[in-house]
């Protein structure tokens, strides 16, 4: 419902990646008519693995159990699965999907908790705009925790790093600086994506990696709430009582005492844990050991 009211949507394509077959999601899906659409769907799925790996293993326990049980494997197959899915779609969204082969702007990543608000496709054209100014800056981030701090009109560069995964972005470029450095992913002992990643861009020139952001979000979680239609109906509210659409943008550099502000993190954490069997960390490194279905309709035009 919020993809639908963004201005300028119907130029999009929606890429769709499910871990879990619906016959009714995938309707619901095919109904949409505001732009293109394509579904793709992740081979390792619970769904498809109900009682072996990659879904659940007979052989994994709890925390708790570990205790008791020194000799079996800690793993939540719904969070590995989390941090798997995240990282299969993005490589065979930019290395499988023909027509990206000759599209250069970068990917908006969203989340199936995310609220998009109507302006996201406008200051993305903006950031885009200084991304090609600022060649230091490897990804765009549309969203961050709402503040009172309402300033439309304003994008940041500072270093990406968790809440930022929110309507995060990169192009083929980063991404391949990404692959280079598939281990620092892969074998980080940590379930969360977002902090695997933050872990892997370590390994960039500066230790981090630059972002352009939105001082006001573009895109928001509904995670935490307990009532999705009435977070939604909250944020509609809210974003139509502001001034959207600036005319003009600006850019500015973050800074502190000691100048512009680089990493605010020494290192990112040690990982917390939930990602130590080595099944799961071979699987991340080879994500498109196994092949995709892609919707019909993707080769019919």
């Amino acid at each position: 419902m919020s993809l639908s009211q963004v201005t300028g949507i119907a130029s999009s394509m929606l890429i769709f990646s499910h871990s879990f077959y619906s016959d009714s999601i995938n309707q619901l899906i095919l109904s949409i008519d505001f732009c293109q659409v394509v579904q793709i769907f992740y081979p390792h799925s619970l769904q498809l693995n109900p009682s072996k790996f990659p879904g659940v293993d007979p052989d994994d326990c709890p925390l708790k159990e570990k205790r008791r049980n020194p000799n079996c494997q800690v793993r939540n197959a719904e969070l590995t699965e989390h941090k798997q899915h995240w990282w299969w779609k993005a490589n065979f969204v930019f290395e499988h999907m023909a027509w990206l082969h000759l599209y250069k702007a970068p990917i908006i990543f969203l989340e199936e908790h995310s609220y998009v608000a109507p302006s996201l496709l406008l200051i993305y054209q903006y950031a885009v705009k200084a991304f090609s100014y600022y060649p230091h800056t490897e990804v765009l981030s549309f969203g961050r925790p709402l503040t009172r701090n309402v300033e439309m009109d304003l994008l940041t560069i500072e270093p990406w790093r968790p809440p930022f995964d929110v309507g995060l972005a990169f192009n083929k470029t980063t991404w391949r600086k990404m692959v280079s450095f598939s281990a620092q992913y892969c074998m980080y002992d940590d379930s969360s994506w977002s902090y695997s990643l933050l872990n892997l861009f370590r390994m960039f020139p500066k230790s981090h990696v630059s972002m352009i952001g939105c001082v006001t979000p573009r895109v928001l979680s509904t995670r935490h709430f307990n009532n999705i239609e009435e977070s939604f109906k909250r944020y509609t509210k809210m974003f139509s009582t502001l001034d959207v659409y600036p005319k003009k943008v600006k850019t500015v550099f973050l800074f502190g005492t000691d100048g512009i502000v680089e990493n605010l993190y020494k290192e990112p954490p040690s990982g917390n844990g939930g990602w130590s069997d080595l099944r799961d960390q071979v699987l991340c490194l080879d994500p498109l050991v196994s092949t995709t279905t892609v919707e019909p309709r993707y080769y019919d035009n």
